[in-house]
């Protein structure tokens, strides 16, 4: 038998000034407050008697009586042979709900009232899920990725030894960063234009440290676009103007004038899924030169194009430095690989390692380690160019069931990368109806408007295709109009 060692506990107990006849009812309400507060979980198991009065001072009857007088009350439980515990019961803070609305007014304007996504809470499980944001992980080689985890484990005692982190990144993962760009966006560039970021969402928050002043600086974004690109900028008291995206990316000559900066998806914008046309590249890098303007380039899943021919990137034709390209791993990836990168214009760099470094200094060095070999070993080109196969297919597939069950009822603009479709609707179909109807019946998708709050102008659903087997999208759609005929 495993033999249970005394757990720790940290709750300062205070029996002085009490008499031998108040001892027992003052440890039993400073255990019961102890409770109450959550600072003693449900399932703690607390010291065994003889231990506790050892270390308070007091009599082991003194404390067999309070914790008697707790276990009647519900608060502890007794098990033979493993000691007592914490009872499962809910945490009751004492502070007043009055008292918790009067310091609410300490949270900043912009987070009091706000609700973390929707679609970041974990949900039931659905015959078929079309979930935006999701990856097929079935396929990808875990035990290589395993194999220079455990490369990196050994490498790190040399490096950490011999160096300190880089805020800029590791030099071995910005170096394999610049080889993988080269030949999957044909993006020119060498280790130190790059700086490693924990995702694109702290890119961005690091870019609106350098540019954003608050009540000043204008912000330009798509419309429909990504709340939480658009949450970020407002959050941080940026004027956020919105720009119409049609069938050709956004509406370049719709910017106004005197606006700052540019926030883009031109590969795949989101979440409608179109491209950017050439003639409107080319405009807004002449607009951003002649009116003094900075662009910020989300590149986030066009690893995956649907075509032999890539969708150049803004960055390519950027003479006059003003776009900040950004990327990530967490899609051609899994998402638990939070390693994003911004390819910085010289003249930014010093100040954008500096607020790195500001913020929180480096990204896990075993993972910068890890990821550079696995990159180095052509793990990444050979994952990449199999899933790029697979979810082409699983477009084509689920083009052709829109096609054929939804007849001139819906608009589905042309994509050219990425793992979603957009679904737009006649006025009169109520896409939020239609959603519960789908759940009722097994069926999941977002509505565009829950990815894009502000997009109350387009009825529409978004149904992504990174996560359903191919075999399970023709069944869905065909139960996707069943839902639309009821």
């Amino acid at each position: 038998m495993t033999k249970l060692t005394d757990p720790i506990f940290e709750v300062d107990l205070n029996l002085r000034g009490s008499d031998a006849g108040s001892l027992v009812e003052t440890l039993s309400e400073q255990l019961k407050q102890a409770i109450d507060q959550g600072r003693l979980q449900p399932e703690f198991r607390l010291p065994p008697t003889r231990t506790l009065a050892t270390r308070i001072g007091v009599s082991r009857n003194t404390v067999l009586a309070a914790y008697e007088a707790l276990r009647s009350l519900g608060y502890l439980d007794s098990r033979r042979g493993s000691g007592t515990f914490v009872a499962a019961r809910p945490v009751e803070l004492k502070t007043e709900a009055t008292n918790r609305l009067s310091l609410k007014k300490h949270l900043h304007p912009y987070w009091r009232e706000r609700q973390p996504f929707p679609g970041h809470a974990q949900q039931a499980r659905t015959e078929f899920d079309f979930s935006v944001g999701k990856a097929d992980i079935s396929d990808f080689p875990f035990a290589e990725w395993r194999r220079h985890l455990h490369r990196a484990v050994h490498k790190m005692q040399r490096v950490l030894t011999e160096s300190i982190p880089d805020p800029q990144g590791q030099a071995s993962l910005r170096q394999s960063i610049s080889r993988h760009l080269s030949f999957s966006r044909a993006l020119a560039c060498e280790a130190e234009d790059l700086v490693v970021t924990n995702g694109v969402a702290q890119a961005v928050e690091l870019l609106i440290r350098l540019f954003v002043r608050p009540g000043q600086t204008r912000v330009a974004i798509e419309h429909p676009g990504y709340f939480k690109t658009r949450q970020a900028f407002e959050a941080a008291g940026a004027i956020v103007v919105e720009v119409e995206v049609d069938e050709n990316g956004m509406q370049v000559d719709a910017i106004p004038a005197d606006v700052d900066l540019v926030c883009v998806t031109p590969s795949h914008q989101f979440p409608l899924g179109v491209a950017l046309s050439r003639a409107r590249r080319k405009a807004l890098l002449r607009r951003a030169e002649a009116e003094d303007m900075l662009i910020l380039e989300d590149d986030y899943d066009c690893d995956f194009r649907l075509g032999e021919r890539p969708i150049d990137a803004l960055k390519t034709q950027d003479l006059s430095q003003r776009v900040f390209y950004l990327g990530t791993f967490s899609k051609n990836m899994f998402p638990d690989v939070r390693i994003g990168y911004v390819l910085c214009p010289e003249w930014a760099r010093t100040s954008l390692v500096a607020a790195r470094n500001a913020s929180d200094w480096h990204s896990p060095v075993m993972v910068q380690e890890a990821l550079a070999d696995f990159i180095e070993q052509g793990c990444l080109f050979r994952h990449v160019t199999r899933m790029r196969k697979r979810y082409a297919e699983r477009d084509r597939i689920l083009r052709q069931a829109l096609s054929h069950f939804f007849p001139a009822r819906i608009t589905v603009p042309e994509t050219y990368a990425g793992l979603h479709l957009t679904v737009l609707f006649d006025q009169h179909v109520d896409v939020q109806k239609l959603k519960q109807r789908a759940l009722a019946r097994g069926l999941n998708f977002f509505t565009l408007n829950e990815l894009s709050p502000q997009s109350s102008g387009f009825n529409a659903i978004v149904l992504g295709y990174g996560c359903i087997e191919k075999q399970d999208i023709e069944p869905g759609i065909r139960l996707l109009a069943e839902c639309m005929a009821d």
